[in-house]
């Protein structure tokens, strides 16, 4: 059975079954829901108690606050979360992870136009590149550039950037969870990297060979902007 919200809501207490809030609806949970709540477009919900399963539609809009004692997916939608999910997060290229939240696991994003799961190791692969471009390791970067890099990035080229940046930012001080999506033929990581003075993103995408077709290090402030090199 499944309970449907499509007005302002406020739920205490216990709830069997499912619920799915639609266009139009707003639902601050402070209790429980025993099955899963979806979130339609049009919709919203504040979650402070606790789910069994999350969905969140394309167009709907959730910030989960309390627990999802199952999975929860986004589809598309506006995601926040600061709670607890104790199964997967699906989605999360899309959901706004804070500081403070605790997730399960996550799972690999697949290509919805060609049902392809990323490289299983994309995340090892990205983490060894960027220790080998902090260690100044350019010989083995560009090993792993697939024909085209090989011929648009010399080792001298590769190398520029990182001294920009150092001279801007200071040293590399570490780096944050690495993101993976795939797109198409090819895997696209995306991996925080934090310096004295400032932050960046590694953005590096693998084919299906693991040779690296796309090298970018990226200001997450401005979308687009590069401070490496160019993708294929």
């Amino acid at each position: 059975m499944v309970s449907v919200i499509s007005g302002v809501r406020i739920r205490v207490g216990a709830t069997h079954g499912d619920v799915r809030v639609t266009s139009g609806g707003k639902l601050t949970l402070v209790g429980g829901i025993e099955g899963t709540l979806t979130v339609g477009s049009g919709g919203y919900a504040n979650i402070i108690g606790t789910v069994g399963g999350l969905v969140i539609e394309p167009g709907g809009r959730a910030k989960l606050r309390g627990a999802c004692m199952g999975d929860a997916n986004n589809q598309g939608g506006d995601f926040e979360v600061r709670g607890t999910i104790k199964g997967a997060l699906h989605g999360r290229s899309t959901t706004r992870v804070e500081p403070g939240a605790k997730i399960g696991h996550y799972s690999e994003p697949i290509d919805p136009q060609t049902g392809e799961a990323p490289l299983p190791e994309a995340v090892e692969l990205a983490l060894t590149v960027i220790d080998d471009l902090i260690r100044a390791r350019w010989a083995e970067v560009r090993a792993r550039f697939d024909d085209t890099m090989h011929a648009e990035l010399s080792e001298v080229e590769l190398a520029a950037p990182w001294s920009q940046i150092a001279g801007l930012v200071g040293s590399y001080q570490g780096h944050g969870d690495t993101d993976v999506a795939r797109s198409g033929d090819r895997t696209i990581t995306n991996t925080p990297l934090a310096f004295e003075a400032g932050d960046f993103v590694a953005r590096i995408t693998f084919r299906n060979d693991r040779t690296i077709s796309g090298l970018y290090i990226l200001n997450p402030d401005l979308p687009g902007r590069s401070g490496g090199s160019a993708a294929t």
